[in-house]
């Protein structure tokens, strides 16, 4: 979700970039071979169900789509 708020706020106060800054990072791993970013979902009930199901999976969503299905990390 590239365009979600929550998405933004990973970026800038997680990540310390701007979203911007995280496309061209990804454009240039993916262009010179050197990776491949993480999957992008639709909705935070889909993130949910997917890191619920995959003991080794992360996401994250806004704290009011969490569930007692997943442990939480605050990042603030």
């Amino acid at each position: 979700m590239s365009s979600s708020a929550v998405r933004g706020s990973l970026d800038t106060d997680t990540l310390g970039r701007s979203s911007t800054q995280i496309a061209a990072y990804w454009s240039k791993q993916v262009f010179t071979g050197k990776g491949i970013p993480t999957e992008e979902l639709d909705n935070d009930e889909t993130a949910l169900a997917i890191v619920a199901n995959n003991p080794n999976a992360i996401g994250y969503l806004d704290s009011v789509s969490v569930s007692g299905a997943v442990r939480v990390i605050s990042l603030n």
